[in-house]
């Protein structure tokens, strides 16, 4: 049971961390640009999912459980905004939804933020069924949440499946191609251990959730090393050469 927890705790601190580093370094080399602040963003949203999922395993207090669950549920929604923004941005801006009905969807994520937080809807009742186990009782709005999950992902893969067709440079479909791969993976992954599995009585499969968040953020490295997504790497490398020189010489 120890090294069970002790692998639990371990995916959940890797994936908190290499999510983080990743999202800070992306924002602190242009936090002007909007598409690197999108994706700083999401890396936050998913941080606080996986820190909320986390929590809800770890503390045995029935009320804390409640909301941490539902607050799980919840967290989710301005994670697929924030992914909806940052493919819109990249690799630049377009027309493909106007700035109407990303309103509309970011006013709609609100409410359905708040309905999943502070009501019974999506997730009625969190159950302690032994240390480190839970099952929830779904409410009346489950259904929606994950008609909810199943549009959004669609709309973000399709929109970038249309950048990588509409891209005119070889280097923007490379890393929509890389994106796209990561998104579906993770989405796929995410999906099958938070929600399919667990539905199905499986609810131990949900702390191997957070390695679909290593999955994403592993392909945007890529896509950042092979084809300089968000940066040119090389001046980034130059850059950290010039400085282990300076401290050698120093």
């Amino acid at each position: 049971m120890q090294l069970e927890f002790l692998i639990r705790d371990s995916i959940y601190f890797i994936s908190i961390i290499f999510n983080l580093a990743l999202g800070f370094f992306v924002l602190y080399k242009n936090i002007k640009e909007k598409i690197n602040r999108a994706f700083f963003s999401t890396v936050v949203f998913l941080v606080l999912w996986l820190f909320s999922l986390f929590l809800f395993y770890t503390i045995e207090s029935p009320l804390w459980v409640l909301w941490l669950g539902r607050f799980n549920f919840a967290i989710a929604l301005p994670i697929f905004y924030s992914l909806l923004e940052f493919v819109i941005f990249f690799p630049q801006k377009n027309t493909i939804i106007s700035s109407k009905i990303k309103t509309i969807l970011k006013q709609w994520t609100i409410l359905f933020f708040i309905i999943t937080f502070l009501t019974p809807l999506v997730a009625k009742e969190e159950i302690i069924t032994g240390i480190g186990q839970r099952e929830t009782i779904y409410g009346p709005l489950f259904p929606l949440y994950i008609f909810h999950y199943a549009i959004f992902s669609i709309t973000i893969i399709a929109i970038l499946f249309h950048k990588i067709r509409k891209t005119e440079t070889e280097k923007g479909k490379n890393q929509a191609r890389y994106i796209v791969i990561g998104v579906f993976l993770s989405l796929a992954f995410i999906f099958t251990t938070n929600i399919l599995l667990y539905s199905f009585g499986l609810p131990e499969a949900a702390n191997f959730g957070p390695l679909g968040t290593i999955i994403f953020s592993s392909f945007i490295v890529a896509a950042i090393v092979k084809h300089n997504l968000f940066f040119d790497i090389r001046l980034i490398l130059t850059q950290v050469l010039v400085a282990v020189i300076a401290l050698i010489l120093l």
